[in-house]
């Protein structure tokens, strides 16, 4: 039959390669989060679906809640503020995520709640410049996602050095006056 069209016309393009299986994992974020992550998104060249699971590769290999991330806590649905965000990602890495929330006994919404939290604020944080980057090739076995390279904010390495810098001044501003210094 002319004219007749089959499938989906228009539309997004898929983000992970067709017979992919993937799951929707939910949670409720701030709205500046969700901005900022699709800005974000924009600004790499990158679907936030690959943002999100971005996100959640690089919080299951580096786990900062051992070294004192917090929890944050996922809001309820009769907040406005915070709309729902569906993380749509491969299948193994969904049960990798429902694994370790189980692990820490956490909900599997307080867990990207914080994932999101953590990749926005300390692997991409604000004020950042984020070049756009090529377009990413198709993913043809999602069993083989890797992490990608982000760089980490320290907060502790910043603190440390800036107490350094100030013990060396006052250090330096404590010493005698004498001709040889000043040669």
């Amino acid at each position: 039959m002319a004219g007749k069209r089959v499938g989906k016309i228009g539309g997004r393009p898929p983000v992970y390669p067709k017979g992919t299986v993937t799951k929707v994992l939910s949670a409720r974020i701030p709205e500046r989060l969700r901005a900022y992550l699709h800005v974000l998104a924009a600004q790499r060249n990158m679907p936030v679906t690959k943002v999100y699971a971005q996100a959640l590769y690089i919080m299951l290999e580096r786990k900062p809640q051992n070294d004192g991330l917090r929890w944050r806590q996922a809001p309820s649905r009769q907040n406005d503020d915070f709309p729902q965000v569906n993380v749509i990602v491969p299948l193994n890495l969904a049960l990798r995520v429902e694994q370790e929330a189980d692990y820490y006994s956490v909900s599997i919404a307080k867990y990207i709640t914080t994932t999101l939290y953590f990749y926005a604020r300390y692997v991409f944080p604000p004020g950042g410049d984020y070049k756009p980057k090529p377009k990413p090739k198709a993913i043809t076995n999602p069993n083989e996602l890797t992490p990608p390279e982000a760089k980490i904010v320290d907060i502790n390495s910043r603190q440390a050095k800036s107490k350094a810098d100030k013990a060396d001044k006052e250090q330096h501003d404590e010493s005698p006056v004498t001709s040889e210094n000043h040669e």
